[in-house]
């Protein structure tokens, strides 16, 4: 996961660096009005939002507080005891991608700075950062040997994040609380395709991790989150507008249309948590099986009907439970 993890970030710091190249780099590139033409969107944002919360004012606060260009009050305008409760949100965000012909590839950075200030002064800050926030798409799969007989259209998807935050209590020091960390592939590649014959089908596979460290014992608390899974769904439609013929009633044509859907996901959760070394054993390990058919038919426009079958099986294998579930539903609708 960590090469994958790269070369994500790579590309996707490569392809935001592109559109800041000044103009004498460009002259020394080949071709280079096609390939800065492919660049989409690059675009820089930050916002700031600020609030606060005094009870038991005494006067009305100055102009400067209620247009919003200060957050504060003086202490000798509130009762005392009455603390105010203050905050502050500053978001950074660049993004951009190139666009080519037979794939696109977006990125981004973000970045987050929340403040608040509680009993006065009392500051707890929270900084998080996410980067490369990469989505590839990789087109065209249909022109490939092997795919070009059997598909109307065909496509990969693939996204990669990473995800960090801090939270810190300020005083008359910066003291790191806890951090996180978060390696996020929703999906690390997802496969759709519309085959022949009316048939389509979709490929998903995920996978994410999460570190957490606490750093308010005595010793710092470990705790780590995997998440993976992955489904596979196949749907058929035929339609006959013209009618089918039954061969007892001749010259008699019935309109109709078919609709079938298939899904089956395996989604598995495991969770540790310890000091260092202890993060051997699992202290919540969950899976789910989940297969689900659906069918639905249209006789007639005044007859229509269908069917669904679902089965699931959720372990959960640290306190050994064990569910499963069988559901069936059949229905018919007949307008007069």
């Amino acid at each position: 996961m960590n090469k994958i993890a790269r070369t994500f970030s790579i590309l996707a710091v490569f392809f935001l660096i592109c559109p800041a190249l000044s103009l004498a780099d460009i002259v020394y590139i080949k071709n280079g009005d096609k390939l800065f033409g492919m660049i989409q969107n690059p675009s820089f944002t930050f916002t700031r939002q600020r609030s606060s919360n005094y009870l038991n004012v005494k006067v009305r606060p100055e102009l400067r507080y209620q247009f919003g260009f200060q957050d504060s009050i003086p202490s000798t305008d509130i009762t005392p005891g009455s603390y105010p409760g203050r905050g502050s949100n500053d978001t950074y965000n660049v993004t951009s991608g190139i666009d080519f012909k037979f794939f696109s590839l977006q990125g981004g950075y973000n970045a987050n700075i929340n403040r608040s200030f509680v009993l006065g002064n009392v500051e707890t800050r929270i900084e998080g950062i996410s980067y490369p926030n990469a989505n590839l798409r990789i087109l065209r799969l249909e022109a490939l040997p092997f795919l070009k007989n059997l598909t109307h259209s065909s496509s990969i998807t693939a996204m990669f994040t990473r995800s960090i935050e801090r939270r810190y209590q300020v005083g008359d020091s910066l003291v790191l609380q806890s951090d996180s960390k978060n390696t996020s592939f929703t999906p690390l590649v997802s496969w759709q395709t519309n085959w022949i014959k009316g048939i389509s089908s979709t490929v998903d596979l995920t996978y994410s991790e999460t570190v957490t460290n606490d750093y308010q014992g005595l010793r710092p608390l470990i705790s780590r989150s995997l998440s993976r899974g992955g489904s596979v769904s196949l749907g058929y439609t035929f339609s006959a507008p013209r009618g089918l013929g039954l061969p007892l009633l001749k010259g008699v044509k019935f309109s109709s249309s078919l609709s079938t859907n298939l899904g089956i996901s395996y989604n598995r959760n495991t969770n540790y948590s310890g000091y260092g070394a202890d993060l051997n054993t699992p202290i919540y390990d969950s899976s789910v099986l989940q297969a689900d058919l659906g069918m639905s038919y249209n006789f007639s426009s005044s007859i229509t009907g269908g069917a669904n079958f679902s089965y699931s099986q959720n372990k959960e294998s640290v306190r050994n439970q064990d569910t499963k579930r069988v559901s069936v539903n059949i229905w018919t609708n007949i307008n007069f």
